[in-house]
């Protein structure tokens, strides 16, 4: 259950919550399954925050801090998150259905069973990002950094492969790479990767 005054902070405006939190930036602001819902957040910092089961669908959260935060079963449906970090969270089986995360750094996160289908990772940065079992369907992952990403048993049905750098990414099937679009164009990355390796 989410803090009732820390949400009374936030609701003072992004301004005064990061400066709030800075003052006190050593314990985890408990945002457990609070309801933000189209809220504009832009440039909040919730660095090592709990937001497991938080409701943040359709907010705007363009260059909030994200990093080694609990977002387990968070929903960022149809949020505006480019430009957002997320690096060493924790974000397992949580929603990003049509979610604009373009240019977001998500390198070390946590995606496992995450659900992606139709968000916009263009230029995102996933390396070493954990993408097992996540639901990437329709997905846009132009130019995105997938190095050392986990792959495993991930959804990639019509998802946009372009210009993407999959050098090592870990647990990819052909089966995945064919269910993908622009997988086997010849100016891709991933045609290269393949050729490298047969």
């Amino acid at each position: 259950m989410a803090d009732q005054r820390l949400l009374d902070e936030l609701r003072r405006g992004v301004q005064n919550w990061n400066w709030w939190r800075e003052e006190r930036f050593r314990f985890v602001a408990d945002f457990r399954g609070a309801e933000l819902r189209g809220r504009d957040l832009r440039g909040v910092s919730f660095h090592n925050a709990d937001l497991s089961g938080a409701d943040l669908s359709g907010a705007d959260l363009r260059y909030a801090d994200f990093v080694q935060s609990q977002l387990e079963g968070a929903v960022f449906d149809g949020a505006r998150l480019a430009a957002a970090d997320f690096q060493e969270a924790s974000a397992e089986r949580s929603r990003f259905d049509g979610a604009d995360l373009r240019g977001a750094k998500l390198r070390k996160t946590n995606l496992l069973e995450a659900v992606l289908p139709g968000a916009d990772l263009r230029a995102a940065e996933l390396a070493r990002a954990n993408l097992t079992r996540a639901d990437l369907r329709g997905a846009l992952l132009g130019d995105a950094n997938l190095h050392e990403a986990k792959l495993h048993d991930a959804r990639l049905d019509g998802a946009d492969l372009r210009g993407v750098n999959l050098t090592v990414v870990l647990g990819l099937s052909e089966d995945q790479k064919q269910s993908a679009k622009g997988a086997g164009e010849k100016g891709s990355r991933l045609t290269q990767w393949i050729m490298r390796f047969r």
